[in-house]
């Protein structure tokens, strides 16, 4: 992570004025920063492409490749500081916090940490706006811009219309269509008045909480968590839906989907094929300082969990967490993670791996086992016939033999979640029997 007095350097002062348009006071003064709430929009580019429809989608936002989020600004003890982002019904502290003077460029600076992602925030504050970048530190030189906004609670400044198309209930979707990278998914959403609340699933996880706005029957969803910057742009045409989706400033594609109240997807039990039945065994360094083997004799006679993990990876967090609950419930089953990084380095991987098992407190053994390239993560697990989605939960009996894979996790932003815990659950006890 660099130090905090160089990233200042490359976070530049820009002289605008805001006009709040909320209840606010415009002469209120702050000599800090000022706690409440803020919207927070990170700028992908000035353009939106669309694949269908260019011109017509891209005028559902202000301003083309705009991503907002709100966020509160809460003091504790000391006047130490907090950021509360808001998804949905979701809310995420952010508590690695530092705020002060930056002697490089006399301006108040804050900067906050996403524990466990490895990505940060870095801002100028002049009176009522921060202005800076967010930065991803596994990617070369990838940061994106951005501004928020003091007292401001609008997700997407959409234009007000006559009539407001209702975007809820379940959709059958198709990314990528017609190419040879289609695949399948579900939207899923709830729509009061003009704000839309849902996710989109895929065969390999969800997309997790999404927020936004209606307008006309045009719509517009976004999430930022610290490791993802989610839009979906979309419009709606009977019981049709045209949009695009894009991921940071790294990734864009197209969608579409029908009004299916039935929309269904592949168990993640059927996507991962065992195809040999070779002991499962691993021997990895952990995040304690020490290596494993799982042919040790601690472990042996007992059923296994092994988690395919990265602490990159949103979905994974939902699994880390139920997996969490099961082993503090059930200590005679082992579980143990496998993380395969983005980066290349050991030494930096195990950084993020540590900083990831402290922020989630995860109780139980998590394994540098590579980098992240499927690929490689397949070599590693010659059982099966490769990775199809992060996470996959490994399913081992008390004999070290594979017996189930569960590639992917629903997470609880989607209806599916409770009874995919009931599944999994039920999977993994079955072990024992």
């Amino acid at each position: 992570m660099p130090r905090f007095s160089l990233i200042h350097l490359i976070v530049l002062a820009l002289g605008f004025s805001l006009t709040l348009q909320t209840c606010v006071s415009p002469h209120q003064q702050f000599d800090k920063l000022p706690p409440g709430i803020w919207r927070g929009v990170l700028y992908l580019d000035g353009e939106l492409i669309m694949a269908v429809d260019k011109k017509d989608v891209s005028q559902v936002n202000n301003l083309p490749g705009e991503l907002p989020f709100t966020f509160e600004v809460v003091y504790g003890k000391q006047d130490s500081i907090q950021l509360i982002i808001h998804n949905g019904s979701e809310r995420i502290p952010v508590k690695s916090i530092r705020y002060g003077r930056d002697k490089a460029t006399a301006k108040d600076t804050i900067y906050a940490t996403f524990e466990g992602y490895d990505t940060y925030l870095t801002a100028i504050f002049e009176e009522r706006l921060m202005e800076g970048y967010w930065h991803v530190s596994y990617r070369d030189n990838y940061k994106i811009r951005f501004k928020a906004f003091y007292g401001d609670d609008r997700r997407f400044k959409l234009p007000a219309a006559s009539h407001n198309e209702n975007f809820s209930g379940r959709y059958k979707v198709l990314f990528s269509p017609g190419t040879e990278d289609e695949y399948p998914g579900i939207g899923d959403f709830t729509q009061q008045g003009n704000k839309l609340t849902g996710t989109f699933l895929t065969e390999s996880g969800d997309y997790r909480y999404l927020e936004g706005n209606v307008s006309g029957n045009k719509a517009s969803l976004s999430c930022f968590d610290g490791s993802h910057a989610f839009l979906f742009e979309m419009k709606k045409e009977g019981s049709a839906l045209l949009g695009e989706f894009r991921s940071g400033t790294h990734h864009r594609e197209p969608f579409e989907g029908q009004k299916d109240e039935k929309a269904s997807l592949k168990s993640g039990f059927e996507l991962t094929k065992i195809i040999n039945d070779e002991v499962v065994a691993f021997e990895l360094p952990t995040t304690q300082g020490n290596v494993i083997n799982t042919r040790d004799d601690q472990y042996k006679g007992k059923a296994k969990v092994y988690e395919i993990m990265g602490s990159w990876c949103p979905n994974c967090m939902d699994a880390t967490h139920f997996l969490s609950n099961y082993q503090r419930n059930h200590p005679d089953v082992v579980v143990m993670a496998l993380a395969f990084e983005r980066y290349k380095e050991d030494e930096k991987s195990m950084a993020a791996l540590k900083t990831y098992v402290n922020a989630k407190n995860v109780p139980y053994p998590v394994l540098l086992a590579g980098h992240y390239d499927k690929k490689t993560a397949a070599a590693r697990i010659p059982q099966i016939e490769g990775i199809k989605a992060y996470p996959t939960l490994l399913l081992v009996d008390k004999n070290d033999r594979l017996k189930k894979v569960y590639s992917g996790f629903y997470g609880p932003a989607t209806r599916e979640h409770e009874a995919f815990i009931k599944e999994i659950t039920a999977a993994i006890d079955g072990l024992n029997q």
